[in-house]
């Protein structure tokens, strides 16, 4: 116990020289330990009998299976799955093929963590993670929703390689998913935001779309109303700066017990969201708040950029008729206008010059990306342990899932052969007794064709039989008047 404390007194002496000298070794360190993957209890999956098929094969296999039957099975996908990292790149575009006629299948309702778990697992293996990232944003098609445990080794992988970009992707889904519940994932979530906002490289400039072209043919839908498209500001929000900017006011929700932390996230997620009146609300009760200081300096300051920075509504936009809008042009009617710009920033600055007066700014080398890198080195080791037991457990209940519901198909498919060997049987058999028992029935068959013979040659006749009235008309021809209707024809 002494032990450890030493450590951590020499650990926290080596982060404050870091700081007065430069230097920021926690960014060399990976955040979850290698225990966290444990490998040895991962690999020991491998053993279970289903597992031992050639995976070539089997692709191959379960392709040709979908294409005849259109249906895949949780139990053929989940084997699939846990033998992605045998497969060359080129089989990955089948693999992604087969997810997605998956998800599309009724089994689908079946899909359990297992099968995101070991589709992580498998494409950091053979070092294809960033391929996920658009995998995990088409929940539509792809179904994939990562637990906990599982955004933790993509975050982390990621934040190993130095991609924060793909981390605070993952941590835009758990956002979007509304769960920051897991202190270990939110602790990830944040520093892979933080660390992507402070190395975000200035946005490209934007190509105007190119004009349609006049000469292609519209195809137009005849519908009896036309709704107006809805912009949900949650799912629909595409732009990575707002998905950012909504992320961190979720995780400075999380993070209430750090006033100052808590307050600076969700001020600067405020200002990349671009929802600058709750941002200056929230400001405004910021200042209410007893505590001094109650903001990092530089986080009011990126509010101030990001609000000058804005891009406004177009005044003079023509005006889309109701059947051509879409949700991007829903989007551009939720940006402010000028007016509320100049607003906005003459607001800003009243309050940021009562910030000032009152002292309620954290200034000097102290700065938010400092204070998340202590918070995550200081808090995560210690939630590593009920995870990598959660883990463990999971890994056994998986199995046994993958058994019982192998022993099922396998039962389903005995009871299908079974059916279609005793429909096939009893077609011979109904075959045997027509033939043994045709000479004793001749008679009664003979019998029964004549009747039915007479009686339609008699709806024949009753069908076909004229009841006409013969008429002229002026020009000599003869009118016939059968049923109810004429026709006429030539005398």
């Amino acid at each position: 116990m002494a032990t450890t404390c030493i450590f951590r007194l020499v650990w926290r002496r080596l982060k404050l020289q870091s700081r007065v000298q430069g230097v920021n070794y926690s960014v060399q360190r990976h955040l979850l330990s290698d225990a966290y993957l444990c490998q040895e209890a991962w690999k020991k999956r491998l053993n279970a009998p289903e597992l031992k098929v050639p995976c070539d094969e089997f692709l191959t296999k379960l392709f040709d299976k979908y294409e005849k039957d259109k249906m895949i099975s949780v139990v053929d996908i989940s084997i699939l799955v846990n033998k992605i990292s045998e497969l060359d790149e080129n089989d990955l575009k089948m693999v992604e093929s087969l997810l997605y006629k998956f998800r599309h299948c009724r089994s689908a309702h079946d899909i359990t963590d297992s099968l995101a778990y070991s589709l992580v697992r498998c494409y950091i293996e053979i070092n294809k993670a960033e391929r996920l990232i658009p995998i995990l944003k088409n929940k539509v098609n792809y179904g994939i929703f990562p637990n906990c445990q599982t955004a933790n080794i993509l975050m982390d992988h990621f934040i190993k390689a130095k991609k924060y970009n793909n981390a605070a992707e993952v941590a835009y889904e758990m956002m979007l998913q509304e769960d920051f519940s897991h202190r270990a994932t939110a602790l990830l979530s944040l520093y892979s935001c933080i660390k992507h906002f402070m190395h975000m490289s200035p946005p490209d400039t934007v190509e105007e779309a190119a004009a349609p072209d006049e000469d292609e043919e519209e195809n137009w839908i005849k519908l009896r109303y036309i709704n107006k498209p809805y912009y949900d500001d949650h799912f629909d929000i595409t732009e990575p700066k707002l998905l950012l900017g909504k992320t961190l006011v979720a995780l400075g929700k999380v993070f209430k017990e750090n006033t100052i932390l808590s307050n600076s996230l969700q001020v600067v997620g405020w200002a990349l969201y671009e929802k600058f009146d709750k941002g200056l609300i929230f400001l405004e009760s910021c200042l209410n708040e007893p505590i001094q200081p109650s903001i990092y300096e530089e986080v009011i300051l990126k509010f101030e950029e990001c609000l000058k920075e804005a891009s406004i509504q177009d005044p003079s936009k023509i005006q889309k008729e109701l059947g051509l809008l879409t949700k991007d042009d829903i989007r551009e009617e939720l940006k402010v206008t000028a007016e509320e710009k100049e607003a906005y920033l003459e607001r800003f600055k009243v309050i940021f010059q009562e910030f000032k007066s009152e002292a309620k700014l954290l200034k000097g080398k102290a700065n938010l990306e400092c204070e998340v890198d202590d918070l995550t080195l200081k808090e995560l080791p210690d939630l590593e342990k009920p995870d990598i037991e959660k883990q463990i457990h999971d890994f056994l209940q998986w199995e046994t899932d993958r058994e019982h519901l192998l022993k099922a198909q396998i039962e389903m498919y005995q009871r299908l052969t079974k059916r279609k060997e005793i429909e096939e049987k009893l077609l011979q058999l109904q075959e045997k007794e027509e033939i043994l028992t045709f000479f004793e029935s001749k008679h009664k068959l003979m019998l029964a064709a004549d009747l039915g013979r007479r009686r339609i040659e008699k709806e024949e006749k009753r069908a076909y039989k004229p009841k006409s009235v013969d008429e002229f008309d002026e020009d000599g021809q003869n009118i016939q008047k059968v049923k109810g209707e004429f026709k006429k024809k030539k005398i």
